[in-house]
């Protein structure tokens, strides 16, 4: 399992030292920068919504007593967490804010799988 985890680290610094071939796309990993050059306004509130993103899973993780439904919470949190870090760091797009309603769905399932305990990701179907 140590080294397993070993090769995943390894595999995953192997990827982020690789160049992106592809060109900023605005709309898509430039959102921030498009809603700053509209208004401040715009670019707080689009930061403010990054911070937020991760929020409810918290949440589920300090209330919920079901030992699964904490370990759903505490990953979504973390991959939540870190696409809102990885953008900062280097060019991926912006969760829930860039192009697309893939993202939005998958959040939203996310969420809903957590609250109502339905779907396989919070260990439902008991």
């Amino acid at each position: 399992m140590i080294a397993g985890m070993i090769l995943l680290v390894c595999l995953c610094v192997l990827a982020l030292a690789r160049p992106d071939p592809l060109p900023l796309v605005p709309h898509v990993e430039g959102i921030l920068a498009l809603a700053a050059k509209a208004h401040w306004v715009l670019e707080a509130a689009g930061v403010a919504s990054l911070i937020l993103l991760p929020i409810p899973f918290l949440a589920v993780l300090g209330a919920s007593e079901l030992h699964s439904e904490r370990d759903a919470a505490l990953a979504l949190f973390i991959y939540f967490a870190s696409s809102v870090i990885v953008p900062f760091i280097r060019c991926q797009p912006f969760p829930l804010l860039g192009w697309g309603a893939s993202p939005v769905i998958g959040y939203a399932l996310a969420i809903v799988s957590l609250c109502t305990n339905d779907l396989p990701i919070a260990g439902g179907y008991h």
